[in-house]
């Protein structure tokens, strides 16, 4: 940005020196030479082109400067995804480490069918008792057995309580899905700014080698001047003529650059803003909402209905 100030300030100099030398040159007599005017003249438009190449040079560094920030935006915004997706990942692992193996009730079943047959091997109960401090033939509370059973029940629904709650398990499976997604989509976004900060960089580029050019040609038009030679002035001209061009075709390949590059943003844009809309409520989520509110309004009743109960309990002893 100072190079394109100092640029212009220049190039300012030079349109007004230029027009002062043609000013002053075309007022003589009819012999006079003419090439002093042209000189002034030629670097007048040098100066004309400096200034335009320093106003694009400034142009494209700032555009360079509010990409860079763009994609650091979606670069935030593909992070945040990951470390959900990560987040979730976890969470899932664990559910998947609490899960108990296919054929652990089976298993504890077995044990127990054992353990009930030595049991009953060493004589201490005749026969299975059909409840709970059921006797036995004998008359003996079938407490060996009474035992087993508590210990299967107990086993079942320690099991019950270990395994996670199916809906639960998918909509955590599902979450790790669409996270990884969303992850993909803001870092196939975030990587389309490249192109365009290319594209603002080799234009700073070209339109610093087209000021190079026309300063060249104004340090070259006025030593021209200074010895009134038209081989300078020629070279002169041919300098400014390169640096037009190179204006040109810079302007050229920079709009066509940032026109592919800015298409292709918005794709990748919408595309991640699609999943993100698409992710903001679904079914499963607005079910599990209202259940989780109806089991809290529930307990809140339950507990107020205890505290009050317990309350009275207290004051009924006192009022007596």
């Amino acid at each position: 940005m100072a190079r394109s100030q100092e640029a212009l300030k220049r190039a300012e100099l030079s349109v007004e020196v230029g027009a002062a030398v043609a000013a002053t040159s075309g007022g003589g007599g009819e012999k006079e030479d003419p090439l002093p005017t042209y000189i002034g003249i030629l670097i007048a438009v040098l100066g004309v082109v400096l200034a335009f190449a320093a106003s694009k040079g400034g142009s494209a560094s700032t555009d360079l400067v509010t990409t860079m920030i763009s994609q650091q935006h979606a670069h935030s915004k593909y992070e945040s995804q990951d470390i959900k997706h990560r987040g979730v990942v976890n969470v899932l692992r664990q559910m998947h480490a609490g899960i108990p193996v296919d054929d652990a009730d089976d298993i504890l079943d077995e044990d127990l069918r054992h353990l009930e047959a030595r049991v009953r091997a060493k004589g201490k109960v005749a026969e299975p008792p059909k409840h709970a401090g059921a006797k036995d033939e004998e008359g003996e509370g079938g407490s060996g057995i009474d035992s087993i059973e508590s210990a299967r029940i107990l086993g079942r629904h320690m099991f019950e309580s270990f395994t996670p709650e199916p809906k639960d398990a998918i909509s955590l499976a599902d979450a790790v899905t669409r996270y990884y997604a969303q992850a993909q989509a803001a870092d196939a976004w975030t990587k389309t700014y490249d192109a365009l900060a290319e594209a603002h960089s080799n234009a700073g580029s070209g339109y610093d080698r087209s000021m190079l050019l026309a300063e060249i040609g104004i340090v070259i038009a006025s030593v021209a001047l200074l010895l009134k030679r038209k081989i300078p002035f020629v070279a002169a001209t041919g300098l400014g003529v390169a640096s037009i061009a190179v204006i040109a075709m810079t302007w050229t390949a920079a709009n066509r650059d940032i026109a592919d590059a800015t298409a292709k943003i918005a794709v990748a844009q919408k595309g991640y803003d699609d999943l993100i809309a698409a992710d903001k409520v679904s079914a499963s989520e607005s079910e599990l909402a209202s259940e989780m509110r109806e089991w809290g309004t529930t307990k809140l009743k339950e507990w107020a209905d205890i505290e009050k109960e317990a309350k009275s309990e207290a004051e009924g002893p006192a009022e007596k």
